[in-house]
């Protein structure tokens, strides 16, 4: 089980520390795993929100009032920090009132 103590600055990509995979401090852990969401609004997957790419994007249905991505990284891991992104480049502003609000992070 992985292990709250981990150092991650001493931490060498690849091997195990506590337990825990250590992966570059700017490594993208979630990129290409598989993602879930609570809605699909037209073709925007889940799986864009973990595909690297700043030019696409998620997005649930509208009328979904509690919205949530899911994304399994596939093993126990150790995180330092979490950056989620805002949809990039929107120039029709009344699709964009409210992207990314409130976040709830919870992790099993």
């Amino acid at each position: 089980m992985c292990q709250q103590s981990v150092n991650f600055a001493a931490c060498n990509a690849g091997s195990y520390e506590n337990g825990c995979v250590c992966v570059s401090a700017r490594t993208n852990i979630a990129l290409k795993k598989h993602a879930l969401q609570s809605t699909l609004h037209r073709a925007f997957y889940a799986a864009h929100a973990v595909d690297g790419k700043l030019s696409t994007f998620s997005h649930t249905t509208f009328t979904d009032s509690l919205k949530w991505l899911r994304v399994d990284l596939g093993e126990i891991m150790a995180i330092g920090k979490i950056i989620v992104w805002n949809r990039v480049g929107e120039l029709i502003i009344y699709s964009c009132m409210r992207l990314v609000g409130e976040i709830q992070l919870i992790m099993f």
